[in-house]
């Protein structure tokens, strides 16, 4: 159970990096 909410958190933060850098790109989420 500690493993599965290590990686939930893990992938969190990629999506947080992902908004953010689509924020930051706006081109990249056009394209």
């Amino acid at each position: 159970m500690q493993t599965q909410h290590s990686r939930g958190q893990r992938n969190q933060r990629l999506l947080l990096l992902c908004l953010s850098l689509a924020i930051l790109n706006p081109g990249v989420d056009a394209g």
